[in-house]
């Protein structure tokens, strides 16, 4: 009899604990997707003298910065970007005016966007290649905390 007051107990605390793991999942998972400050907007345009390009625009929310490509890997992780399908014609461009300053939280002097940036990348496409990939690795913060630093995928048809 004991024995099976066991098994019932422990079942009921089994699914008692992964009720709560699931609980715990979908919270968090609902959390982040509210919580990133960061969007992303991704087009390309038409071939013009044999070259596309493509436009990564970041709108952020207000209170929060994304860094630029070019800030001090010592502090933030600076934006960058990976392509997969084509051919850059050299380095992703920054469109928008960053702001230079010092930054509290990382104790030195950071280069970041604020509301708006935009980036530029001029390419050829691979022979054949129907498609593209950009990945976008940054990261944001605000004046008290940041986000871990996150990849965003982009498939296009070029």
């Amino acid at each position: 009899m004991a024995y099976f007051w066991f098994i019932t107990l422990n079942k009921y605390y089994n699914m008692k604990a992964i009720a709560i793991l699931i609980s715990a999942f979908l919270f968090s998972t609902t959390l982040s997707a509210q919580s990133q400050p960061v969007k992303w907007n991704v087009a390309v345009s038409p071939v013009t003298d044999g070259y596309r390009t493509l436009t990564a625009t970041a709108t952020i929310d207000e209170g929060w910065h994304l860094y630029s490509q070019h800030t001090d890997p010592e502090g933030p992780v600076p934006t960058s970007f990976s392509y997969e399908g084509i051919t850059p014609e050299g380095p992703t461009v920054e469109l928008s005016k960053a702001d230079k300053g010092y930054s509290e939280l990382f104790d030195l002097e950071v280069i970041q966007f604020e509301g708006k940036a935009k980036f530029e990348q001029k390419f050829r496409s691979k022979k054949g290649a129907k498609m593209m990939t950009a990945t976008i690795n940054f990261m944001c913060c605000d004046g008290d905390k940041c986000l871990p630093p996150s990849d965003v995928e982009f498939t296009l048809q070029l």
